[in-house]
């Protein structure tokens, strides 16, 4: 795997046996993935990506363990021996995770050639699953001067999927989880599905409704405070304020290409909230998201049912309390309180800013009058 920017970086994937996998994987922007001469299976194409990344993750960690002065602990040739009693080693990515259980031993050989570290590392551990026997041949290297993408490589032969989190509805209910989706559209090169990416903001703006025009509904607000946070930790108030709205003329409607409808508000400082709304027999879980208005950030918060109505953030908690519309055989999602203050996010991948929006209690985001 190589870093190629702060959010592009290539795999090269080669096997010992023809008919393995073999090919070229680049991720740009961390939204989309171009893939060429990958095997893969249909509709897992995220797990191509997800091998070779947790692959890398582990042989890190492990060489950590090994020489954990550092990189330039290797100077000659060193043969590995590590064995671990006590601290499991756990990768992941936003879409796979692993866990090896202590004790665990890593045996080998290590050696500094050329600039670069060379290693033949065997790696024996439990798993959930059992005992787990792992060997791994390579190197790795720091290049200062590492070759960015190509912003003119044509993608003629290249298939395209946008990276991020995919909701999955079923009569049981509506899932998320991080997938890859293939994109429906084709680029000349690089530079331009860098320059449609970009527009995308303005291009989803563009098709964006009211509700009910014809029935403003009731005022309802929204009190929050944003935030901009730099790579380095560093926070910038934006200001608190309270949005005062009504939902049928200011909250904004996009069909999707989900089956589901995109319900979104602007609340200030070049931020909006934005939940997407299916019509199902269960509601068990919803994702609600910060949108920059300006940008394309990521963004994605979920929320799982604790009681019959009252739902609650899966990452760093807070619960809302919802309202549905039902009809025949369905419901659908209409309105949600926030019973505690709670925290949405999106970053802007770009460069590390992350942006933040603190929405206080007694807030109400109605998504219809």
């Amino acid at each position: 795997m190589t870093l190629r920017g702060r959010q592009d970086f290539s795999v090269d994937i080669e096997a010992d046996r023809a008919q393995g996998p073999h090919g070229r994987i680049v991720v740009i922007d961390g939204l989309a993935m171009l893939m060429r001469d990958v095997s893969h299976e249909q509709g897992h194409e995220i797990d191509a990506l997800d091998g070779p990344v947790l692959t890398s993750q582990l042989i890190v960690t492990l060489l950590d363990q090994a020489f954990p002065a550092g990189p330039t602990s290797v100077r000659t040739r060193h043969r590995v021996r590590v064995e671990q009693k006590t601290r499991a080693i756990r990768i992941a990515t936003s879409s796979a995770s692993g866990r090896f259980e202590a004790p665990w031993r890593l045996t080998g050989t290590v050696q500094r050639r050329d600039g670069r570290i060379e290693y033949d590392l065997r790696f024996l551990a439990r798993t959930p699953d059992g005992p787990h026997s792992f060997g791994a041949r390579g190197f790795w290297v720091k290049e200062s001067n590492t070759s960015a993408v190509e912003e003119h490589m044509s993608l003629d032969g290249w298939t395209v999927h946008w990276l991020g989190p995919m909701t999955m509805t079923s009569a049981q209910g509506t899932t998320v989880d991080s997938a890859a989706r293939p994109a429906p559209d084709l680029w000349k090169d690089v530079a331009a599905l860098r320059t449609w990416m970009s527009q995308e903001p303005a291009r989803r703006a563009s098709l964006r409704v009211p509700v009910d025009a014809s029935n403003p509904g009731e005022p309802e607000s929204i009190s929050y405070e944003a935030f901009r946070i730099d790579k380095s930790g560093a926070q910038e108030s934006l200001g608190a304020a309270v949005r005062e709205y009504r939902p049928g003329i200011d909250v904004l409607a996009e069909e999707t290409q989900h089956q589901a409808t995109s319900k979104s508000l602007t609340i200030g400082h070049g931020l909006s909230l934005s939940t997407d709304v299916y019509r199902q027999q269960e509601l068990s879980g919803f994702g609600l998201v910060l949108v920059n208005d300006d940008l394309p950030c990521f963004s994605w918060e979920w929320f799982n049912r604790e009681s019959s109505d009252v739902f609650r953030k899966l990452l760093g908690g807070g619960k809302v309390k919802v309202s549905v519309i039902e009809s025949t055989g369905s419901r659908e999602l209409a309105g949600i309180e926030f019973l505690d203050d709670i925290t949405l996010r999106c970053e802007d991948r770009s460069n590390g800013t992350t942006y933040e929006a603190r929405v206080k209690k007694g807030s109400i985001f109605r998504l219809r009058p």
